[in-house]
């Protein structure tokens, strides 16, 4: 609430930095080889099955044929959505909490390019959750500095687990 004396009151039913909207870089600003390093969680495919069921039942309880972890694993990391698993992403990522989006890389195993993507495909334009993504954008031109050695690069582990 904002106030005071001789000043109107002024209420928000939302907090501003969840009403605005931004829209996240271009998804080549995410296409660098470290951002499609993915590194696997300590706990392996379990790991990342549990988190993405953790994130389900939080984020999509209710919503008929709620996807297993299994399942909304490979949605995050589909290069295609269609009408149910893009409505899936859209609802995780609008209550996704921050902290959350973090895991995404360190418990789900995904990398940053994954996550762009997904935040893409859905549409996405929640201001926290792109104001964090964007945080890992370099632009085309930049990102020749950015490599890792060939040996150290790798897929997601929910694409080794598909």
């Amino acid at each position: 609430m904002i106030g005071g004396p001789d000043k109107p009151l002024t209420a928000f039913g939302v907090q501003p930095e969840r009403a605005g909207r931004l829209q996240p870089l271009p998804l080549a600003w995410f296409d660098y080889p470290r951002a499609r390093f993915a590194s696997p969680p300590p706990g392996g495919t379990d790991e990342v099955h549990d988190f993405f069921a953790a994130l389900a039942a939080d984020h999509l309880a209710g919503m008929p044929d709620r996807p297993s972890g299994a399942g909304l694993a490979r949605t995050f990391c589909s290069a295609r959505l269609k009408g149910r698993e893009w409505s899936q992403l859209w609802h995780v990522f609008a209550c996704i909490r921050i902290w959350d989006l973090k895991r995404l890389l360190s418990r789900g195993g995904l990398s940053v390019y994954e996550v762009a993507r997904a935040i893409h495909l859905s549409d996405t334009c929640r201001a926290e959750v792109v104001t964090w993504i964007n945080q890992f954008a370099v632009p085309p031109g930049e990102q020749g500095d950015l490599a890792f050695p060939e040996e150290d690069t790798g897929p997601s582990i929910v694409n080794e687990a598909s």
